[in-house]
């Protein structure tokens, strides 16, 4: 079993670092992509403010761009996590350029 979880994991890891083929999510979304993420923006504004002093932790790697960084929001420290190594430096890459550039 624990091999099977570890292969499993491993396809996963090669599949994200060749990246994500987000066709099929996208042109599902499209109909409704803007108040879809309009809402999803204010509502995570609306729940980072409640917290200004709150640890947020990701499970992704560059969501935090449109829920913090262009959403005017302070956390006191984002972390996130991806079996993906390709999206993980992704969001390294964005974090660079923010507002709450890391020390």
């Amino acid at each position: 079993m624990a091999n099977d979880l570890q292969s499993r994991a491993e396809r996963e890891r090669e599949q994200y670092n060749e990246g994500l083929k987000r066709d099929t999510y996208d042109r599902l979304l499209n109909p409704s992509k803007v108040w879809f993420l309009e809402n999803r923006k204010r509502i995570a504004k609306q729940n980072f403010e409640k917290f200004p002093t709150c640890d947020a932790l990701e499970l992704g790697s560059f969501t935090w761009v449109g829920w913090v960084e262009n959403n005017d929001v302070l956390l006191h420290r984002l972390v996130c996590i991806n079996i993906s190594e390709a999206e993980l430096e992704k969001g390294v890459d964005a974090a660079k350029t923010a507002r709450n550039h890391p020390e």
